[in-house]
This record gives structure tokens, sequence and C-alpha cells, in this order.
């Protein structure tokens, strides 16, 4: 990610949270309406392969994905009701690494034999709308749940780096996802909480198409937060991010059976400012 798409991201929510904050300024308690989170990213495990007759390939172990890589996220929360939120997120994934290939490496049609020097490009950046309800509350602790609209726009590509081979397989779609949100004060404002994002389901019956895909996804946080000023705080952020998806596409592309299956598994550590109402 570079600098002009990070100072973007950081823009995002403080402009679109202080235009959303507003009309609900009289509310009885500041809330968030706008964050960013930055920090790093670490790789767990991943795997992809194209193709039943493909190389299932191990970014981590051969892909250099054993790196930290630039981690950041922005979302505006809009409140229209006492108890109902609706929440817009963007969140970039970018993992981009370039290795000369130990073993040789088949993608669909296209074999990168062993010692081609290749790019790789694990682009997976998604769109996420939410709609909240808050159903349980107390003193100290407050409970929402809800569902998300995910839009993913993919993009997975091996290029050797001469330019003579290439492979590129692309997906944009919707992904339907159960919501959990919860934060306890624990005192003098400070605060722990969770936000929990997931589903795993068959992706023909979800989507209606032509594969027999079974996908999942999961972003989970924990996250300590204090106060900065009155209109600001800020929270420490463990998040997971991972899942994938398997299976065979009736309509595969040029040069592909259909089949494909990638897994990743991500682990995230952020510093998150909460812009308040």
């Amino acid at each position: 990610m570079n600098e002009i798409a990070v100072a973007r991201l950081i823009r995002f929510p403080i402009v679109a949270g202080a235009l959303l904050a507003a009309p609900y300024a009289a509310a009885k308690a500041p809330e968030t309406v706008g964050s960013i989170e930055l920090g790093y990213s670490a790789v767990m495990s991943h795997t992809v392969q194209f193709s039943k007759s493909g190389t299932q390939f191990n970014y981590v172990k051969n892909g250099g994905q054993d790196i930290l890589f630039p981690f950041a996220r922005a979302d505006v929360t809009l409140r229209t009701s006492d108890k109902d939120r609706f929440v817009f997120l963007y969140q970039p994934l970018e993992l981009n690494t370039r290795v000369i290939v130990r073993d040789e490496l088949k993608v669909d049609d296209v074999t990168f034999a062993s010692g081609t020097p290749v790019d790789f490009k694990y682009s997976f950046p998604f769109y996420r709308f939410s709609w909240l309800r808050d159903t349980w509350s107390d003193e100290s602790t407050k409970i929402a749940l809800g569902g998300s609209l995910q839009l993913r726009n993919a993009r997975i590509e091996f290029t050797s780096v001469d330019g003579k081979q290439h492979r590129s397989n692309r997906n944009v779609g919707p992904v339907p996802i159960f919501k959990f949100q919860s934060r306890t004060k624990i005192e003098d404002d400070v605060w722990w909480g969770t936000d929990i994002d997931s589903i795993y389901v068959p992706v023909k019956y979800l989507n209606g198409g032509n594969s027999d895909v079974v996908g999942s996804f999961h972003d989970v946080s924990l996250k300590l937060g204090f106060p900065v000023v009155s209109w600001l705080d800020a929270a420490f952020v463990s998040r997971y991010i991972g899942g994938g998806a398997k299976g065979t596409n009736k309509t595969p592309l040029r040069g592909s059976d259909g089949f494909s299956d990638n897994q990743i598994h991500t682990i995230n550590f952020s510093l998150a400012l909460n812009l308040k109402n």
C-alpha cells in the first residue's frame, strides 16, 4: 500500500464521520462515527491451487509471504435510530512479492519452470455494508447483532519477471455475513470490545451461480480502548482475517478446468483512532 492510499484512508473516516455526526450531536452518549486502523499484517498460512492438475502453492513457504505487510482499514457509522446503525467499511488487502521459484509451478495451463523469477500479486480488497441493532445493554456492556453484505474484488496473478508468462484469476461477487459487536467499559472510560463478521456457506446456494464452491470468511477482532480527547479515542486491536473457497466453477476461464482452492489466514495488529460525535 503506497503513501497516497494511506493518506486517503486517513482522510476518509475523518471527513465522512464529521459530516455524518452533525445530525446526531444531541445523542445521549458519544459514540464512534468514523475510524481508521493502521498497523501490520502477518500471513500465518496461505495456499492456492488453480485447476486440478495445478500446483498447490504455498505462498508463505515458497512465495515470499513470510514477512510483515502494511495493514490499514477505514469505516464510517451512521445511526438511524436509537437502536439501529449502518456501517460502511473499506478494507484493502494487497500482498505483492517476487521470488525465484524453487520447484516447477503450474497455474491452470501456464507452467513456470524451476528457477524462474516470478511476481506474485494477491489483491483481495473488500467493501462491506453492515446493519447493527443494539440488542442488550447495562451500565457497562453493550451488545449488537446484525448482518453485512460484503463485496469482494479479487485479483490473483502470477507473472514471470520477463513478462513472457502470465496467469490472472479475477473475481467480483457479493458475500452476506453475520455480524456481532460488543463493548464493555472497564473504568475511567477504558473499554474492551470485539467485532465479529463470519460466514461459512456453499457459494452456489448463496449466489445462485454455476459452481459447487464452498466458501468461508471470518473477520474477528479484540480491542482495548482508551480516551484521547473528548472527540477522539484510540484502541489497540488484534484481528484475525481469513477464510477461503474450494470447488469447481462450471463455466471456467479458457485454460482452466474450473477448479480452484484458495485458503488464507492472517493475524493483524493495529492502532485504531475512533472519531466520536
